[in-house]
């Protein structure tokens, strides 16, 4: 009612005030939430290096060095070191996507390089060849356009050729050979322009895939 009275019929509220413990009713606890079962870690796959009865598989990308970044004399040797290393891998891997994103669209080794690996690849695969760089100079004077040369010297291993039937043949080791490169410095970071032997312009006959037998 408007003045306070009690309501007829209206049961009061019993007073909890000097209640013992055991008489006050404790809401229960709710179970704490459990979390579904967590997903077991992704297990690393193991790189497998080429073999005579199996090409490799799951090789690592060689990573860009820091002092590769730099725009100095040891930034483009850096640079070159990585972009062998690249080239080594992508014909272990059959995989050039590497090698082209630090590449010029015009390198023309690279699209005979590209040319080289579907020759290989469609009769099996390689193991060996890698390329290291044991020489490197440069003036680091960029013409009007930009672009550093430098001369190099490398060496490539042995290359094993591989099919489903067995050994192909192979390609000997190939030393001290003197190649030309243009490169340029664009948004941080180096992009090969062309990688050229001085006397014939093209991809080393080592990469050239083998007759049978051979």
């Amino acid at each position: 009612m408007p003045n306070g009275g009690t309501t007829r019929g209206a049961t009061a509220e019993p007073s909890t005030d000097g209640a013992s413990p055991s008489d006050t009713t404790e809401s229960p606890t709710a179970p704490p939430t459990r979390s579904g079962p967590s997903s077991p870690p992704t297990p690393s796959v193991a790189p497998t290096p080429a073999s005579p009865t199996n090409r490799a598989a799951n090789l690592a990308v060689p990573e860009l060095p820091e002092e590769a970044r730099a725009e100095s004399k040891a930034g483009l040797k850096a640079f070159m070191e990585h972009w062998l290393e690249l080239l080594s891998y992508s014909y272990l891997a059959n995989d050039l996507a590497p090698l082209n994103e630090v590449s010029n669209p015009g390198c023309t080794f690279c699209v005979q390089a590209e040319t080289s690996m579907k020759q290989i690849y469609q009769l099996g695969w390689v193991s060996g060849g890698g390329t290291t760089l044991t020489a490197f100079t440069t003036d680091f004077q960029p013409d009007t356009n930009g672009i550093y040369s430098a001369d190099i010297t490398t060496t490539q291993a042995e290359i094993f050729y591989y099919s489903g039937e067995g050994w192909l043949g192979s390609s000997e080791s190939i030393p001290d050979t003197s190649h030309s490169i243009t490169a340029r410095y664009v948004d941080g970071s180096w992009q090969l322009i062309d990688y050229a032997t001085p006397e014939a312009g093209s991809v080393p006959s080592a990469t050239a895939s083998p007759e049978p037998g051979s």
